[in-house]
């Protein structure tokens, strides 16, 4: 990979882009670990944000008219809601995603129109309610864990799809567009 970065038009900002990408593989490891996760998450905000700052550092001095007009419209949509995001978990240090665990049990839960929760066995028998008025479930078997983020315009979203799309969008869109308008030839990163 050195030589392709060496030989590309912006070769900090493939880099930097490299190290989001690393970033994003560290935060996927980390999907169980809460505190871990938590901890990770601004600083790959921060290293997706990267990518943009060193674009914008690298190519000074060598924009032509396009590549100034084409920047300018970089600072809204994904860039700002990016920063948006690392400053409220950087800076601010306030959480902007929460984690979710999905279980399966052995008996299905059925709530009722009166509001009233049942279990059922899978061989179609209720389970009776326990002494403190709680439902046996029967064995939970834990099936996944996912982060969304709970900030607004985001609320719901899984925190590794939206992660993901910015950092393709880095990576298809914008990287390559600034290479080409700073006049060189695309470079490729795998």
């Amino acid at each position: 990979m050195s030589e392709i970065v060496e030989n590309a038009p912006l070769p900090r900002a493939l880099r930097a882009l490299a190290q989001a990408r690393r970033q994003l593989d560290d935060l996927e490891q980390a999907r169980e670990d809460i505190e871990k996760y938590r901890d990770l998450l601004p600083y790959v905000l921060d290293r997706l944000l990267n990518v943009w700052r060193v674009i914008d550092t690298e190519s000074r001095g060598r924009r032509p008219q396009a590549f100034s007009t084409w920047w300018l419209n970089q600072k809204d949509g994904n860039r700002s809601s990016v920063a948006r995001l690392r400053n409220h978990e950087l800076k601010a240090n306030q959480q902007s995603a929460k984690q979710e665990k999905f279980f399966r049990g052995e008996n299905s839960i059925r709530v009722l129109e009166n509001g009233k929760v049942e279990a059922v066995r899978p061989d179609g028998t209720i389970s009776p309610l326990l002494p403190d008025g709680t439902v046996d479930a029967g064995e939970m078997v834990w099936q996944k864990t996912r982060w969304e983020f709970i900030v607004p315009g985001l609320e719901g979203r899984e925190a590794r799809e939206v992660l993901e799309l910015v950092y393709m969008k880095l990576k298809t869109e914008v990287l390559p567009e600034a290479e080409r308008l700073v006049g060189k030839l695309p470079s490729v990163i795998e």
